[in-house]
């Protein structure tokens, strides 16, 4: 923490690897550096380095809740693995972040940002309730695997997972192996989780 200025400055080096260990380090210190860590999720850094940022900010669960709006913009990346770092992120902010959420549902129209949405939905659970009907809307977007992720989410935000067993099944069958693959990964983690899908 004595050091949070030195590293707030290295979010601006050349290099993008220092920029990635000076975000992974403003995360260790907490919340006092959370003003610093939100420069490291802004959509003028490296993908890379805002991977790492939602790791970091991630780390703090609920904690990281004025975090919220940046790691829910980071959903709208180009860059699939700042997706899905920032949908795990927001999962495990939980409530906080629900109302951002909601918002990238109502307003995005990406498949890739679309599915992080969701799946961060579904991490939350029953505290993202209130999500229901952005999800019940995305569904019908013309990407089977955004209806796949909005069926799987809904089933969990609505507190029965089991409900999203028969789309799951159905996508098994499909004649695109990655929806057949989707699919049975879902089903698989629905089981991992233990809620229902057996």
């Amino acid at each position: 923490a004595a050091h949070q200025e030195v590293l707030a400055r290295l979010l601006a080096d050349p290099n993008e690897d220092v920029r990635k260990l000076a975000a992974l380090a403003l995360g260790r210190i907490g919340p006092a550096a959370f003003g610093d860590l939100a420069r490291a999720l802004d959509a003028g850094q490296p993908a890379p380095v805002r991977a790492v940022a939602c790791q970091a900010a991630g780390a703090h669960g609920p904690a990281a809740a004025p975090l919220a709006a940046p790691l829910c913009a980071s959903l709208k990346s180009p860059a699939e693995g700042v997706r899905v770092a920032a949908s795990v992120a927001v999962g495990r902010v939980g409530a906080p972040a629900v109302g951002h959420l909601v918002r990238v549902l109502e307003e995005s129209n990406d498949a890739g940002t679309l599915v992080a949405a969701a799946d961060a939905a579904g991490a939350i659970g029953k505290d993202a309730g209130s999500v229901a009907n952005a999800l019940e809307r995305a569904s019908a977007h013309p990407d089977a695997r955004v209806g796949l992720a909005c069926a799987d989410a809904l089933g969990r935000v609505s507190g029965r997972p089991a409900n999203a067993l028969p789309g799951l099944l159905a996508a098994t069958r499909s004649d695109d192996a990655a929806m057949r693959a989707e699919g049975v990964r879902r089903i698989g983690t629905l089981q991992r989780d233990g809620r229902g899908a057996g």
